[in-house]
Parts: C-alpha cells; sequence; structure tokens
C-alpha cells in the first residue's frame, strides 16, 4: 500500500502544469517603468474594445495605481478607465476598456500613474485587434553621408535632435530618412507618422532604444494608406513623460520639409516636472535657439493652464503687437513648455524681431525678442566670447539619470550634454525644490568630456526621507540640471 502511495504521488508532481514551476516574467526590451513602482507594457489589443497590459513587480503594500487612457502626445487628456492594486499580486494582465471617444484613433496613450506621490508611466499602443509591445516596424539604419542634410532640426526637450534628411518616392512605397543627434539612449521614443492634420491619426512605424548610436540615420517605410498622402506628419514621442517634436514633410520627387498644419513642435514638460514649476510667476518667456529666416525655439513659464494663446512675431520695438500669427498655442495641463514656430516670410532679412504670446480669452501676455541668426539663445546671445567649453550646442541641456541608491548613505548617477572642462557643484534638498538651496553634497569636474558617472554622499540632514532632489549647478555658466531619487 505504501509502495502505491509513493507512485501515486510522483505521477502528481510530473503532471503538474509546466508553468507552475516556471521562473518569473522577464520585461520585453521595450516595456516601462513606474519609479518605485511596477513594469508593465501592452500584451494584446482589441481594436475599438480593449487593451491589455502585463503587469511584473507589482511593490508590496496597498499602493494603488490610476490606469488613464488618451490620445498621444500633446493631446493626451487622461480619462480614467480602472486601477491596479496590490489585491492583484506581484504578476498579472488586466484589461481596459477603451472609452467612446477615443474610438478609431489609430494610436493611444496609455498611462499608470500614483496619486500618492506622482509617479507615472506613459506607453503608446495601436489601436488595431492583436497589437502588442513586440510588433513594431522594422527601421533599416542607412550609411552615414557627409552631404549637407536638407530641412530644419527639431529639438525635444531633454531629447534627441532630428530632422528628414531624405525622401524617396522611386519606390512602389515612399520611404523617409531621419537624421538624428544628441540621443543618449537612457529614454525610449516611438517614431508615428500620420497625414498632416490637426487631428493626426497617427500610426507606428519604429521605436528608438539603447541599441542606436548617438547619432545615425534610419529610413522606414510609410504604412499604407499614408505613403501617397501629400503631406506626412513625423512625430518622436518620450514613451515615459510624453515630451515629443513633430515635423512635417511633402512627398513628392521636389520634397519640402514644411511647417505641421495645427501641430506646432512643441514639447510639454512631463506633469511631475511640471508641478513643481512657480505657480505664482507671471508669464515669461526664453528664447532657446534660432534657425535664420527659419524657426525661433522658445521656452515658456507660467502661462494659464488649458488655455490657447496667440503668437505672433513682428518688427523689433513693436513687442509683437499687431505682428504677424504663427500659431494658436494650447498650453497644457501645466502652462510650461518648449515650443518652435516658423518666422514669416515678411519677416526674413530682419536682423532682429519681436515674438509675443497673448490670451485669447483674457490679458496675459509675455514678449520678447531675438536675432534672427543661426544659433541665437537668451543664455549665450549667440556669437559668445566665453570659453568655448563653457557653451553647449543650441538646443542642448545638460541631463542625469540615477543609475543607483544606498539608504541614507549614496546616489550614484551617469550625466550627459554637460559643458567640458567645468566644475558642478551637487546639492540635494527636499522633494519639489528641484534641489535649489539644496546642502552641498560635493562637486564633479567634467573635465574634456560632456559625459560622466560620478557617486556622492546623501547628508546626514536629509537621512529618512522618502524621496531626495538632487541638483547640479555650473559655477561658470547658467547651465544645471535636476532629478530626484527615491531614498530606497
Amino acid at each position: 500500500m505504501l509502495k502505491r502511495l509513493t507512485i501515486f504521488l510522483l505521477i502528481l508532481v510530473l503532471a503538474a502544469p509546466t508553468d507552475a514551476l516556471a521562473a518569473p516574467l522577464a520585461a520585453p526590451g521595450y516595456s516601462v517603468t513606474v519609479p518605485g513602482g511596477p513594469t508593465f507594457w501592452v500584451h494584446d489589443v482589441v481594436r475599438n474594445e480593449s487593451v491589455t497590459i502585463q503587469v511584473i513587480d507589482y511593490p508590496k503594500g496597498d499602493k494603488r495605481y490610476d490606469v488613464q487612457l488618451g490620445r498621444i502626445g500633446n493631446n493626451f487628456d487622461p480619462i480614467g478607465v480602472g486601477q491596479l492594486t496590490g489585491e492583484d499580486g506581484k504578476e498579472f494582465r488586466k484589461t481596459f476598456k477603451i472609452p467612446s471617444r477615443l474610438l478609431n484613433q489609430n494610436l493611444l496613450a496609455i498611462q499608470v500613474y500614483s496619486r500618492t506621490d506622482g509617479s507615472r508611466g506613459y506607453d503608446i499602443f495601436a489601436n488595431e485587434t492583436g497589437w502588442n509591445t513586440n510588433k513594431l516596424f522594422t527601421l533599416s539604419p542607412v550609411a552615414q553621408s557627409s552631404a549637407q542634410d536638407a530641412g530644419s532640426s527639431v529639438n525635444i526637450f531633454q531629447g534627441p535632435s532630428f530632422w528628414v534628411s531624405n525622401v524617396d518616392v522611386s519606390g512602389s512605397v515612399a520611404q523617409v530618412t531621419l537624421k538624428v543627434t544628441n540621443y543618449d539612449g537612457l529614454d525610449k521614443y516611438r517614431i508615428v507618422v500620420g497625414q498632416n492634420t490637426a487631428d493626426f491619426e497617427a500610426l507606428p512605424v519604429g521605436l528608438l532604444d539603447n541599441s542606436y548610436p548617438r547619432e545615425f540615420r534610419l529610413t522606414f517605410p510609410l504604412p499604407t494608406g499614408i505613403w501617397d498622402e501629400d503631406e506626412i506628419m513625423i512625430r518622436l514621442i518620450n514613451t515615459h513623460n510624453g515630451n515629443s517634436g513633430t515635423t512635417a514633410v511633402t512627398i513628392a520627387s521636389d520634397w519640402k520639409v514644411i511647417t505641421p498644419y495645427g501641430q506646432y513642435t512643441t514639447t510639454y514638460f512631463d506633469l511631475a516636472a511640471q508641478s513643481k514649476a512657480p505657480k505664482t510667476g507671471a508669464p515669461s518667456m526664453r528664447i532657446l535657439n534660432v534657425v535664420k529666416d527659419t524657426e525661433v525655439t522658445v521656452q515658456f513659464f507660467n502661462l494659464a493652464p488649458d488655455k490657447d494663446f496667440t503668437v505672433t512675431l513682428g518688427l523689433i520695438g513693436t513687442q509683437g503687437i499687431g505682428g504677424f500669427t504663427v500659431a494658436i498655442q494650447p498650453t497644457g495641463a501645466g502652462g510650461s513648455f518648449i515650443a518652435t514656430y516658423p518666422i514669416p516670410a515678411q519677416l526674413k532679412g530682419e536682423s532682429l524681431i519681436s515674438i509675443r504670446i497673448q490670451s485669447t480669452s483674457s490679458g496675459h501676455y509675455a514678449f520678447d525678442y531675438f536675432a534672427n541668426e543661426d544659433g541665437y539663445n537668451a543664455i549665450t546671445g549667440g556669437a559668445s566670447t566665453v570659453n568655448p567649453d563653457w557653451v553647449l550646442a543650441a538646443g542642448t541641456f545638460p541631463t542625469f539619470e540615477i543609475v543607483s541608491v544606498v539608504k541614507d548613505s549614496k546616489v550614484s548617477i551617469t550625466g550627459v550634454n554637460f559643458t567640458k572642462n567645468d566644475t558642478y557643484t551637487v546639492r540635494m534638498g527636499l522633494y519639489g525644490t528641484q534641489g535649489v538651496g539644496g546642502f552641498i553634497a560635493g562637486t564633479i569636474d567634467t573635465g574634456g568630456q560632456n559625459a560622466f558617472s560620478a557617486t556622492f554622499d546623501i547628508p546626514p540632514e536629509l537621512a529618512g526621507l522618502g524621496i531626495i532632489a538632487i541638483r547640479l549647478e555650473s559655477q561658470n555658466s547658467n547651465y544645471y540640471a535636476y532629478n530626484f531619487f527615491y531614498n530606497q
């Protein structure tokens, strides 16, 4: 009797489902991690009905996350569709219904958001039955060329620059080549294309991840149903915070870069950064870059949120009053953003140009002026006499990433796009301060490189805090960068 029982138990073990003993799920190369929270990716989509996400590494405790759907990029107006809770376990899949007002959109965004600390993860998916994270169109890198590139560049806030360097309509399907520079590989970007209209219903054509170098070209075919449109809009969207840059081209043998209709190159700060911006300051702006007779890139602060502002350019001395209208600019949820506008043909050749942004519904406004010359910006004025090592290319800003943390002890970072042969003071302080006026934790000398890795002691005065702000400030220029980390 004992022998029979032993054999029976052995059979039960052998017959157990194989996945019952399987290792934990590993995130695919393309996934999104909420800071201090779970990792998720799109597992399946039923067009106009539902999206299913796979979740792993859900934190212990009773932490809850809202799940929101919306349009991509600047049009993202989150619609709550459900929640993630610890009751679902550490690894699980969950399905959410696509709201009726998002039906028939080709591309949608999904956001997992914590009301407790504001942390979030932002992903993009195609509204197509059977779509999942691993279904991407193929991008084919092409050889570098020293030939002059055509078109104007687009700078994504804290991201890469890109422009259209070639359009090929010689085959049965049109192909577009982008030139990408200053890509640090730290964030991932979806590449989407669509007809150049204000609605911009787009399709994904590729993904930028850390498999690409800092500077490269890539070529992709335009999806069926889009390539025969006269004007195509191209957008790169940061999959973590929604920051984006947009350009547009005509699809013809004599192709040219054009100003996107109704979708100017607006790159909004992520919502966490917006929440830290001063709420009581007056509207203001700062010129970041100028391409002579072509475009001007501006950083705006403290504009009334969720309003429309008229942007005008005019002769110097007019403060932009009565100037040429170049955009009706929505301000987004936070009222602070970066945008690029075309310089009207009527102002080409002017040495100085006024720019004004004014509310369409109130008396709020801001104005400035800029020199109509390549590379002009408010920091260096363009033709700077300071040490050239302490001046970055127009549209380039220092950024750094948190690599690791030892609670109450040390934090390690990696930085890119810093000024060379410069010294930066490292400060740490309360979350929400951007590190301004924080405790000095050390300095970093960049030497002859724009990038570095370093470790700093966490000041004892901050021991026990859950989240800590960290800031690096140049001792020789106006450049700085800030971030935050979880003290765990």
